[in-house]
Order: C-alpha cells, then sequence, then structure tokens
C-alpha cells in the first residue's frame, strides 16, 4: 500500500475516534449515559448446583453508585481480599474491607485459609505478567487451582499482582500444598516445594526455592466511616469551588425590548441572585412572593436580586404569555427588586454557563437562579425553587477559604490530595467561540490573561515559566480575536505583550508580522515574519512554514527587496511544490524583475492548480501582451476572468486594451464603457474610451469622457496631452477649439515641461492662428527633446508648418 494512502487511512481512523469521543461527551452533557447506575454485583460460588448465588444485597456492596472498575488487594494484611470501587458517581472511590476471617475464625490474627505468591522474573519480564500458576494440594479430590498474573484485568484497573489463592477454611485441618508450578513468560516451567497455608511467599524464576516473607502490615487497625447524604431541598443546588466569572449578559427592560435600553448584568459591591422565572410557573410565583416576604432579611444580608422573566421566548403554542403578564405578576407581589425580560442569546449563554459547571446541559427550565459574588463570578446554581435559607447560607460563604469552599462544592466529606485550583478560563473562552459567542470568547481571554499574571507571582521558577507560556498563548488567541475584528491596534498590542512573556513565541510573530503588514508597517513586520520562520523551526508551533516563507517574500518585494523575495518563494515552493499562494507569488516578483517568461511558466502553475485564480489569469494575460505573437492568448485569459467574475474591472480594462491593439477598437469602447460603469472614477477607463472613440470618428463621444475624466483628474497629464492634440488636430473641424486647446496646453506644460507636452502646447498655438507662439513653442520641444532623439524629425515637420502659417492636421482614419 502507498505510504500516502496509509496516511490518509490513519487521518480518517483518527477523525472517526473523534467523532466517536465528541458523541460520548454530548451523551453525558445530556445527562445521558451508555449504562448509567451500574450497581455492584456479587455472586457467591455454591460449590453445587446452581453454582452461583447473587448476594448483592447481603454482601453490602449494592451501593446505589454507577459503577465502573474495581480492583483486589489484600489491603489489611488478614489473608483476605479486599475491594476497591471506583465510581462515575460520587463517592468516586470506595474501600470495602473483607471481614470474612474474622467472621468464620473468630480472629485474623493466624488465618490458614489462604496462601498468597509474588513472583520475580530474571529471564523474562520483572513482574512476570503473563505467568501461570498451578497450586496442587496433597487432597487429590481437588483439581489444581490455577491463576495467571495479568497487568490489568478490568477497565481501568489493575489488582495487586500478589496471587491470591483461597483455601478450605477448616482451621483444625489446614490444607496442605503438594507443590507449586510456575510457567514462566517464554513457556519455561519450574516447581516450587515447601509451600505452607497462612503464609506469603516470593517465587524467583530460576531459584526454584520459595521464600517465606512477612506481611507488610498485619493488623493494621482501618476505622468503618458511614456516609450520609447531603440535606436537599425540591430543587438542586451546586455550590461551585472554581468560580466562573459570569459572560457578558444583557437584558430587556420589562415595558419593551429596545436595544438601546438593554442593561448589562455586571459585577456590583454586593452579591446578586439572578433568577429565570415565567409568569405560567407556578414554583416561580412561589419564589417570588417568598423573595418578597423575607426582603429584609435579604437585603440585611447583602444580596441583590435581579428576577428576569423568560415570558414570551420559546414555545408560544404551550405558554402564549409575554412582558404585560410579568409586569401584572410582579405588581401583585409588590416585587420590591429589579426586574427586566431576559433574551434568547442570555438563555443561550447560561446554557454555556451550566455545560461548564456541571458539564453537562440539562433542558432549561424555571426556575432557575445563579448566585453572584461581589466579583460578578457564579458561585451557586440552584434549578428549581430555592429557599432563602439556603440562599442566606450560601451568601454567608461567599467569602470562605478556597480550601473550605471546595468542601462545601462536594456532598461527601474527604481528604484532598491537592490544593484547590483556580478555574483556567482559556477552555471557558473555547467553549463560548464554539458556540458562537465572538465577544465573549475575547471577554474570558482577557480574564484569563489577568488571572495568569496574578498566578506568576511568588511560584517557582518552573511553575512561572508554565504560566507565562499559558498566558502568552491566551494573549496571542486574544490577539487573534482582535484582528478578526479589524481591531489591529489592540492585535499589535497583545502579540507585543505575548512575545515580551515568550520571546521565542512563533505564532505571536507570525501574527504580528502580519497585522503589521494589514496596517501598512511594512518594514516592521519583516523581522516578525524573520524570527517566526526562526523559531518554527526550533519550537513547537503551528504555524505553516511555507505561508510564512511567502508572507516574508511579499513584505520584501513590497520594501524593494525583489531578489531576497524570490529567494524565499523558492523556498516555500521546495516545502511544496502546490503551493499556489508561492508559484503565484513568485510569478509577479519575476515581472517586477523583467523576467517574463519565468513569470509565464509561474502563473500557468497556478491555473494548472487552480483553474479559476481571477488573478493569475489578468496577470499571465498582461505578461503575454508584452510578447510577441501572443496577443491572441491574452485576451483569452482575460476572457476566461471575466467568466469567473464579470465584475473583475482589471481584466475587462485589460481586455479593452488588447483589443484595440488588435484594431477592434468598438469592440475595446465597449469593454471600457462597462469599465466605467462598474466604475464611475476609473480615470483611465474614460480615457483609453476617448481614444477608442477617436479610432472610430466619435469625436464628440471622445471629448465628453475626456472632459469627465479631467473632472475627477484635472491634472492628468495622459488624458490632458490627448485632449490638446484632439482639439487642435483633428479630423473633424467641427470639434477643434483652438482657444480651449491652448488653455489646456499651458495647464498641460505647466504640469510637465517634457518634448510631448510642448509639442502638444504648439499644435493648441497653430489651430488658433499664433503661428509665432507655435513656432516659439516647438522650437522648446526640440531642445527638451535631445534626449528623445526618435521624436525630433516628427516636430521638426510640425515646425516647418508653423513657418508656412499652417497648422497641424491629424489624417482622417
Amino acid at each position: 500500500m502507498p505510504r500516502a494512502q496509509k496516511a490518509e487511512n490513519s487521518d480518517e481512523g483518527r477523525e472517526e475516534y473523534l467523532a466517536s469521543w465528541r458523541a460520548t461527551q454530548q451523551l453525558l452533557r445530556e445527562g445521558r449515559s451508555f449504562s448509567g447506575r451500574e450497581r455492584n454485583c456479587v455472586f457467591l460460588n455454591c460449590g453445587s448446583v446452581p453454582r452461583f448465588a447473587n448476594v448483592s444485597t447481603a454482601s453490602g456492596l449494592d451501593f446505589p453508585d454507577d459503577g465502573r472498575s474495581f480492583g483486589t488487594v489484600d489491603w489489611d494484611h488478614d489473608g483476605d481480599l479486599d475491594l476497591w470501587f471506583s465510581n462515575r458517581t460520587g463517592p468516586r472511590l470506595r474501600l470495602m474491607r473483607n471481614q470474612t476471617n474474622n467472621l468464620d475464625n473468630g480472629s485474623a490474627s493466624n488465618p490458614t485459609n489462604f496462601v498468597a505468591l509474588k513472583l520475580r522474573g530474571t529471564t523474562c519480564n520483572r513482574d512476570a505478567i503473563g505467568a501461570r500458576v498451578e497450586l496442587q494440594l496433597k487432597d487429590r479430590s481437588q483439581g489444581p487451582l490455577i491463576q495467571t498474573l495479568y497487568a490489568g484485568d478490568g477497565y481501568l484497573s489493575q489488582s495487586s499482582k500478589w496471587l491470591h489463592f483461597g483455601l478450605a477454611a477448616d482451621e483444625a485441618v489446614p490444607a496442605e500444598i503438594e507443590q507449586v508450578v510456575v510457567r514462566w513468560p517464554g513457556n519455561k516451567t519450574e516447581n516450587f516445594q515447601g509451600v505452607m497455608a497462612g503464609k506469603r511467599y516470593l517465587l524467583v524464576q530460576g531459584s526454584g526455592e520459595a521464600v517465606a516473607t512477612e506481611g507488610l502490615r498485619s493488623g493494621l487497625k482501618l476505622a468503618p466511616s458511614s456516609k450520609s447524604s447531603p440535606p436537599t431541598f425540591s430543587g438542586s443546588r451546586t455550590f461551585i469551588s472554581n468560580r466562573l466569572p459570569i459572560p457578558i449578559l444583557r437584558f430587556s427592560p420589562l415595558d419593551g425590548d429596545s436595544e438601546a435600553r438593554k442593561r448589562r448584568v455586571a459585577p456590583q459591591s454586593k452579591p446578586l441572585l439572578v433568577t429565570f422565572w415565567a409568569s405560567w410557573c407556578t414554583p416561580c410565583l412561589a419564589e417570588l412572593g417568598e423573595f418578597t416576604g423575607s426582603e429584609s432579611k435579604l437585603r440585611g444580608a447583602g444580596l441583590d436580586i435581579l428576577a428576569l422573566s423568560v415570558d414570551g421566548i420559546g414555545d408560544q403554542q404551550t405558554h402564549k404569555t409575554g412582558a404585560e403578564d410579568a409586569k401584572r405578576v410582579l405588581e401583585k407581589l409588590g416585587f420590591p427588586f429589579e426586574t427586566g425580560l431576559a433574551t434568547t442569546e442570555m438563555l443561550e449563554k447560561m446554557a454555556v454557563v451550566q455545560r461548564v459547571i456541571l458539564n453537562k446541559t440539562p433542558p432549561f427550565s424555571v426556575p432557575t437562579s445563579y448566585l453572584l459574588d461581589s466579583s460578578g463570578e457564579v458561585a451557586a446554581l440552584y434549578r428549581g425553587k430555592v429557599g432563602v435559607d439556603v440562599i442566606l447560607e450560601d451568601v454567608g460563604n461567599l467569602r470562605v477559604s478556597p480550601e473550605r469552599r471546595r468542601e462545601l462544592s462536594v456532598p461527601f466529606a474527604g481528604r484532598w490530595h491537592g490544593n484547590p485550583r483556580t478555574l483556567n478560563l482559556r477552555p471557558v473562552a473555547k467553549v463560548f467561540q464554539d458556540n458562537g459567542f465572538q465577544e465573549d470568547y475575547t471577554h474570558y481571554l482577557e480574564l484569563a490573561v489577568a488571572r495568569r499574571k496574578g498566578d506568576s507571582v511568588d511560584q517557582s521558577p518552573a511553575n512561572r515559566r508554565r504560566v507565562e507560556n499559558e498566558t502568552a498563548d491566551s494573549l496571542v488567541k486574544l490577539g487573534a480575536a482582535f484582528q478578526a475584528k479589524g481591531k489591529h491596534g489592540d492585535a499589535i498590542s497583545k502579540y507585543k505583550e505575548a512575545i515580551n512573556l515568550q520571546p521565542q513565541n512563533a505564532t505571536a510573530h507570525y501574527n504580528l508580522g502580519v497585522t503589521l503588514s494589514l496596517v501598512g508597517q511594512i518594514e516592521a513586520a519583516i523581522p516578525h515574519y524573520r524570527k517566526a520562520i526562526e523559531f518554527r523551526q526550533t519550537t513547537s508551533s503551528e504555524i505553516n512554514l511555507g505561508k510564512a516563507l511567502v508572507n516574508l517574500g511579499k513584505a520584501l518585494r513590497n520594501t524593494g527587496k525583489t531578489e531576497e523575495a524570490v529567494r524565499n518563494y523558492e523556498k516555500a515552493l521546495k516545502l511544496d511544490t502546490n503551493s499556489v499562494e508561492a508559484h503565484y507569488s513568485l510569478a509577479l516578483a519575476l515581472v517586477a524583475q523583467k523576467k517574463v517568461e519565468s513569470a509565464v511558466q509561474h502563473f500557468l502553475q497556478v491555473l494548472e492548480r487552480d483553474p479559476e485564480h481571477v488573478d493569475a489569469h489578468v496577470n499571465l494575460g498582461v505578461s503575454l501582451v508584452s510578447q510577441r505573437g501572443r496577443l491572441q492568448e491574452a485576451i483569452d485569459h482575460f476572457r476566461l476572468a471575466l467568466e469567473i467574475d464579470p465584475a473583475k474591472t482589471a481584466a475587462r480594462f485589460n481586455l479593452g486594451n488588447a483589443l484595440g491593439s488588435q484594431g477592434k477598437f468598438a469592440d475595446a469602447a465597449k469593454e471600457f464603457r462597462t469599465v466605467i460603469a462598474q466604475d464611475k472614477k476609473n480615470v483611465k477607463a474614460l480615457s483609453r474610451l476617448s481614444e477608442a472613440l477617436i479610432q472610430i470618428g466619435e469625436f464628440s463621444e471622445a471629448i465628453k469622457y475626456f472632459d469627465q475624466a479631467l473632472e475627477i483628474a484635472p491634472g492628468d497629464r495622459r488624458t490632458l496631452v490627448l485632449l490638446v492634440r484632439l482639439l487642435s488636430s483633428g479630423s473633424d473641424e467641427s470639434t477643434r477649439d483652438g482657444k480651449r486647446a491652448v488653455s489646456l496646453g499651458k495647464k498641460l506644460v505647466e504640469i510637465s515641461g517634457d518634448p510631448v507636452s510642448l509639442d502638444a502646447l504648439a499644435m493648441a498655438y497653430a489651430e488658433d492662428g499664433d503661428f509665432a507662439a507655435a513656432i516659439r513653442t516647438a522650437k522648446s520641444a526640440l531642445q527638451a527633446a535631445d534626449k528623445f532623439p526618435q521624436m525630433v524629425p516628427t516636430i521638426e515637420a510640425r515646425l516647418k508648418l508653423y513657418e508656412a502659417g499652417k497648422a497641424f492636421r491629424k489624417p482622417s482614419q
């Protein structure tokens, strides 16, 4: 199979895996599970028919947990196996101590109903994973007891590597072991003698000797614990350990949904309860009534309330209510706190908040309330009707230590293995971006930067570097967000901050280079492109090296460093011979170097890979015009460009020029008229249209378009020259105007005293009958033409006409 095909299949497999993973995450966020509430099941070996009996309840292991995995280990070294359980729900871990020996023998001091073996490999792997052990009892009525040593024997779990064999539980007559046979990995078999019940042995490969070992924690005292359920109320309450700053929330006044009057839920100096309710919701009305009756108690605790009605949002067939219904309810209650109307966008954002807090997105219901601390961070979430006493208790806990806050956030007490952590807001920003809230994406990135800067104080050098790197990454993302909004100044500022924190951040340098280029600071962009390329090759970065080389080349070409630009384009093509942008940019640079034939080849490479590249068609056409005998090819490419994009004025303008070069002046005039219809201020098109009209004898029309061009650009030299010549020497007597020609000619000479301008003014003087001035001006034109010898014969011929008292006349077409 070709290597490329393998890579493609690998990518397909990865996409399938990611799609499956995303689907799983979505199921969990919706509160569903593949197999939720998997209670533990325990079966007793009866030794007869039926062989096993379900003793799940009698064992005490039938918890209402969503079980996931378990592991066996003689944790207290009393000769029987204890169980560790892992659950998806809380408590996440349970240790269940096996007291079978105590019950059977009355004491766990010297049990004889087991033997435990630990294997150590010498020529095989040290842990002897894969070894098969047979324990043969002297009582041959029982077959051999067989176990295999596994590295893992369950879902996300691994039991102890001690092989534990349970033996007959008869203290008076302990079981006698005849031999132990180990089949080591590699298929070598070894016998071990002298193994006795009630002991632990180390079996070393190749030794043939079972070495007795003492239990490391014999008689370990473990105190059992009882788990009590937390107090509940009719809804659900979540006290949050890692508080989340609220997104940007705007609500409308109850008397109208005016965009100009929308207010923002902003952090304030005291806690705020934001509750969502509806006039048709009975629990909501009871809750609002309780808040009204407890106003003094709530305000005394320093709490304010914002009640936002959802009337008019959602299924209007079920609940045909609106703002007026909400107002009537609030007036009847005499509700003393601030009110407003929720918006659909606000509810969508709060659904994202719930997803971040709960890692799932339950369906929206009312009443739902959020307790915000004085910093505007969500401290508690209530789904369903919440009592005033619960709220006041949570308000009283708003300023507790992070450790205490964490304890309050879980239903069971326990020991923590680390210090409380602050919520990382970078992933939060990404979740809001994925849901289409770009404003909140920027908001959370800014908060992430501010928070991480504070975290970097008083940390170890390694942690400080980690925090600085994370902050730099957030600054880069924030800069990109500003850049996408067109806020280039803010973007530049953020990229520079990122570089100050992490000088070798290739992405920051690259994005800064791009933004500086966009605002016209090309020279300033070049060193950042260079650093991006340098650091991209030595550090991990997502920037495309070929793209960076092309952008550097563009900046170099725009600052006149065309040779170096070409070298960078060629490097980019070595990385990717199919890069359309590299071929196109190189072609433009070659045109600037007047290497037109080479440029043509690269334009063709572009079109081979992207046949609808409009600019490539246009620029290829322009290049072909300059090559002998390829004018029709150029016209074909101009037409192809217009088929792809009829509004491409550059293609139509150049098509008009090419048609004029073929003598098809009427067709050329048609193209120029279309250009002017698309761009009424296109001076070049107006001037070229006038030239084409002169060629087909429409002199009055030509003068009209010349005048339009001069209204837009009064000092356009080409237009002035052509109009002065037409007014002075046109073959149509009705359009000649010597006086105007002289006036325009003088203006032309003021702009440029070159021989062409002086020659045109001489023609105007002659038409106006001032031959002395015509002769004097023609002689000045001859003097100015000393560097343009090709013009001399023409000017001399006209000078002879002026000396003979005749004006110059252009021959009829």
